[in-house]
């Protein structure tokens, strides 16, 4: 009996939110919606984790495309292990789809995040939906190291995007 209250406590709680967190799985996508606890907006993330990635992985732990920073569009956000340089910068080259790789430069927002503030445009995320799939690589600016990471034939594209369109 106890076996099951455990199996069964354990199933609630991997639906319930935490931290007013919402997180969902639509196909390949994951989508996470935080409410502001000051204003009770929302900001609306879908992302990508590696199979075998943890939190102690090297290399690119997340790729997230989320809600403009302070106004409409979108953004892009890398988890990976540290490869910044001195000035907090970090440089990412990303491809959506069958869109021309893009290279940008982004800040640490940790000791192993960076927020990629780059407004994605219309012919990227049209890419994305006609041909799903994402690739990102992170380049260290001290030593050159680079970490890559690929994403094919991506369940879930079009309707994870949806989430996101109240922000174009």
């Amino acid at each position: 009996m106890r076996f099951v209250t455990a199996v069964a406590l354990a199933a609630v709680m991997l639906w319930v939110p935490v931290d007013g967190v919402a997180q969902t799985m639509i196909g390949d996508w994951r989508v996470r919606e935080n409410l502001d606890p000051f204003d009770d907006s929302s900001q609306t993330f879908i992302y990508l984790i590696p199979e075998d990635a943890t939190s102690f992985s090297s290399g690119i732990r997340s790729f997230a495309i989320r809600c403009g920073i302070g106004g409409p569009g979108l953004s892009l956000y890398v988890g990976h292990s540290y490869m910044g340089g001195d000035d907090n910068r970090m440089r990412v080259t990303y491809r959506l789809g069958s869109a021309e790789a893009k290279t940008v430069t982004g800040f640490l927002t940790s000791d192993n995040d960076a927020t990629i503030v780059n407004e994605l445009n219309a012919p990227e995320v049209a890419a994305l939906l006609s041909s799903p799939r994402v690739a990102v690589r992170v380049v260290d600016p001290l030593d050159g190291e680079t970490r890559t990471e690929t994403w094919t034939d991506l369940e879930g594209t079009g309707e994870a995007l949806s989430f996101l369109l109240p922000c174009v």
